[in-house]
């Protein structure tokens, strides 16, 4: 079987939670960032988290915030990922599904504390090997805008790909056959609409789909 390309995956987009990670407008620029994909389904509830609802997706990203899925909700998900759906978890990720240890598993880290909006910069610099990975690749250090994320977890099973102030920020790690990425950058529109942002989502769902 040939491999698919970007205009065939099928993504699937978890929003929801407090208005400020929740708006039109975010809502309005996450699409719009994904507009490349083949098809894209956007949803604010959890009821599409069941093992017929995941079925028909490529790849799952969820940019939730105190979201708390049922059991069997939380069991469809990490289930489907397990078995070799690709997952992208974007900024509040990490502080959604808190009911779920196994969901916290499968994404690798937690949500602690944040800065106040500020300007940063991400660097790839120092934790690149001799080759770029997929997600990174062609992307040079950037500012940006945005809450600096600290998260914990267990590192051995994160590859970092980026860090801010000596915070990881991006990772990927794999959970049974299903590549997991995390992006800890994005919480407005200042974030979510800055072209190298923009470029990681997509390498990221490309990653996770298996084309990269």
């Amino acid at each position: 079987m040939s491999p698919i390309s970007l205009d065939e995956i099928q993504v699937l987009l978890l929003l929801g939670g407090p208005e400020y990670h929740n708006t039109p407008a975010h809502r309005e620029a996450l699409t719009e960032l994904l507009k490349p994909v083949g098809t894209l389904i956007v949803r604010d509830d959890l009821e599409i988290l069941t093992d017929e609802g995941l079925t028909p997706f490529n790849v799952i990203i969820n940019y939730s915030t105190f979201l708390e899925p049922t059991p069997r909700q939380a069991s469809a998900l990490n289930s489907a990922i397990f078995r070799g759906k690709g997952f992208v978890g974007i900024h509040g990720a990490t502080a959604t599904f808190w009911n779920s240890p196994e969901y916290l598993r499968m994404l690798g880290s937690t949500f602690i504390v944040h800065d106040a909006l500020k300007t940063f910069k991400v660097q790839f610099g120092s934790v690149r090997c001799t080759e770029q990975h997929p997600i990174t690749e062609d992307i040079e250090d950037f500012d940006i805008e945005d809450e600096l994320y600290i998260v914990e977890g267990d590192q051995t099973q994160w590859h970092i790909l980026a860090r801010a102030e000596g915070h990881p920020l991006l990772y990927t790690k794999m959970y049974g056959n299903g590549r997991v990425h995390y992006n800890a950058l994005g919480h407005d529109n200042r974030a979510l609409t800055h072209p190298s942002f923009q470029k990681l989502v997509l390498n990221s769902v490309e990653w996770a789909a298996r084309i990269r």
